[in-house]
């Protein structure tokens, strides 16, 4: 069978039944895989709702014996094979409709048999084309159509064969690097600089004297010394003794913008109960920075040195108390200036 298209029916008047003038064609196909029936059908004069049927043969012994085409039905574990004729409906009258058909060729030989059904006294006439191609064919258009600079980077025997000898295996394994790495920026596989990459477990030999810290490495407690964050400070002391009845009594003396951190205190009063209240004193009156302390006759408060400061003042001012009525409280803090 010639590939492209080829006219199969001509103007071709149809009649009522299959009958062997109405054998569109036979023809035999070589590596053709597939054709398309291209069907142009025009309606008789004053003939309306008429039908144009057609059927597919195919011929196992070039011939001699014809097959239709069928499709199968499966119900209760029956499969039924039914013979198929497809149809092409013409509903009004001296009109053309026009329809197309996939055929697979599953036979070497094949025959399209036609047929007109409801024609009251005039029958239609059909034309009729079919189109086949192959796989090969198809392969050689694609080929043919595609730009020549689409094919010019494409591999050759002759290219693939300066390949040979140089790839000697995939999935090595090990490999061992024979001589040092040049020196430059480039990384190889994760130790390149980036957030989230671990390397395991890190032997640290040296580490180069300076202030830094490394995460929460810090150096050895010193008697007398906190951290602030990564600095230190020195913990002080101050005591004083201080009357009944008294208003921002100094205990620290503001130190330029500086907060003073209370890390403990002490207070015992003499022998009449006396209130305490420790202030936070800038330009005006103090503000008070912790409870007010009713230490009984004779008695007292004993906070003792924490990590974690009871009370501290505003940045720039100084540390002062307040008494209640009664007697003389000695006073001792623990602070330290940040």
């Amino acid at each position: 069978m010639q590939r492209g298209a080829s006219k199969i029916a001509t103007t071709q008047t149809l009649t009522a039944n299959y009958a062997a003038t109405n054998t569109i064609a036979s023809f035999s196909i070589n590596e053709e895989t597939i054709g398309l029936l291209d069907i142009s059908y025009t309606t008789g004069a004053a003939e309306t709702n008429n039908s144009l049927y057609f059927k597919i043969e195919y011929s196992p012994d070039d011939g001699v014996t014809w097959i239709q085409e069928s499709q199968s039905s499966l119900s209760s574990s029956v499969n039924t094979l039914t013979g198929i004729e497809h149809v092409l409906t013409g509903a009004a009258a001296g009109t053309t409709y026009t329809a197309q058909y996939m055929i697979p060729f599953c036979s070497r030989t094949i025959r399209v048999t036609v047929k007109e059904s409801g024609v009251a006294a005039n029958y239609g006439v059909l034309n009729m084309w079919l189109t086949v191609a192959s796989d090969a064919s198809v392969a050689r258009n694609i080929q043919e159509y595609l730009p020549s600079t689409a094919l010019s980077g494409l591999a050759t025997e002759t290219t693939l064969s300066t390949l040979n000898g140089k790839v000697t295996a995939c999935n090595t394994g090990a490999v061992t690097i024979s001589a040092a790495l040049p020196a430059g920026t480039n990384a190889i596989g994760k130790l390149a600089s980036n957030d989230g990459v671990d390397i395991g477990n890190v032997d640290v030999a040296s580490v180069a004297a300076g202030t830094n810290t490394i995460g929460h490495v810090f150096q050895s407690p010193q008697v007398g010394t906190v951290f602030s964050g990564t600095a230190t400070a020195t913990v002080a002391s101050a005591f004083a003794n201080v009357a009944a009845s008294q208003t921002d009594s100094s205990i620290v003396a503001a130190n330029g913008s500086k907060v003073i951190y209370v890390l403990g205190f002490q207070a015992v009063c003499g022998a009449t109960a006396t209130n305490l209240t420790f202030n936070s004193k800038g330009g005006g009156a103090g503000t008070a920075i912790s409870p007010l302390y009713a230490n009984a006759a004779n008695g007292g408060i004993s906070c003792p040195p924490s990590g974690i400061p009871y009370f501290k003042t505003s940045a720039g001012e100084a540390l002062t108390v307040t008494t209640g009525a009664g007697s003389t409280t000695g006073i001792i803090i623990q602070y330290i200036q940040v």
